[in-house]
């Protein structure tokens, strides 16, 4: 058995897994409320505890169905239920969103933005820059297991220094030297299309107005603002990684 200490620590503790860990004969009820046990919940509270996860995942009308019937982001979002039936003030979640459809995804996100709001600590694992971006208030990069970089989402794109871009068409080449507007500088050009690197969102109106003098009519624009998938390759390169990765296990 765990000392007193790890086992009161313990309580605190949600993890969920990547590897989806269910029953699947059993339906969603009863695979809440066996986890709620084994977090040592009363019946009661037990019973309890799985009616307002499922609630909280958006699986009320499905209760009774045997898990065999789910689709995978059902059963993603009934995998992230059994890791918060006991309330934990500290949630490990790895790769929680892996191949489940928008609107699945979407109740997963509400979810553990609600549980950090409610008071939770909460380290999520994901490959997704764009999870981290719009969830985490502070994102550990890391890099063949190596830490690159931490900060908020926005002091790491802000840190590697990559620009905004506009990418402009217009309706004749771009000539040589077309633009000469301050805070923006020349990355690519070619056919009638260029790619503008912009120190800030303010001079975007000068480099289409110059686009225009020097290309005749717009045909389609574009504003791209650097995202922490930018920073992480600023910071790590474009090479694959396919070296890199662990042999898997022997059989």
């Amino acid at each position: 058995p765990l000392p007193a200490a790890a086992a009161r620590a313990r309580r605190e503790l949600g993890f969920v897994p990547q590897q989806v860990a269910l029953y699947p004969t059993l339906s969603a009820r009863e695979n809440l409320r066996f986890f709620a046990r084994t977090l040592g919940l009363a019946p009661r509270e037990a019973a309890r505890s799985a009616a307002d996860v499922l609630s909280l995942i958006g699986l009320e009308s499905r209760a009774g169905e045997p898990v065999s019937r789910f689709s995978v982001g059902m059963r993603r979002r009934l995998n992230l239920g059994c890791g918060i039936l006991h309330r934990p003030r500290v949630l490990l979640l790895d790769e929680p969103a892996v191949g489940v459809d928008p609107q699945s995804r979407e109740r997963l996100f509400e979810t553990v933005s609600a549980l950090a709001a409610g008071g939770a600590a909460v380290l999520y694992s994901t490959h997704q820059m764009e999870e981290a971006e719009r969830l985490c208030a502070r994102v550990v990069l890391l890099d063949v297991g190596r830490v690159v970089a931490s900060g908020t989402p926005a002091a790491l794109v802000a840190q590697t220094g990559v620009s905004a871009t506009v990418r402009v068409r217009t309706a004749r080449s771009l000539p040589v030297g077309w633009l000469a507007t301050e805070g923006a500088r020349l990355v690519d050009a070619a056919n009638g299309e260029a790619a503008v690197a912009i120190a800030h969102s303010a001079v975007v109106p000068a480099v289409l107005a110059a686009a225009m003098r020097a290309g005749g009519e717009i045909l389609d624009f574009s504003l791209h603002r650097p995202t922490l998938a930018d920073a992480f390759l600023s910071l790590t390169g474009r090479a694959l990684r396919d070296d890199d990765e662990p042999a898997p296990a022997a059989p």
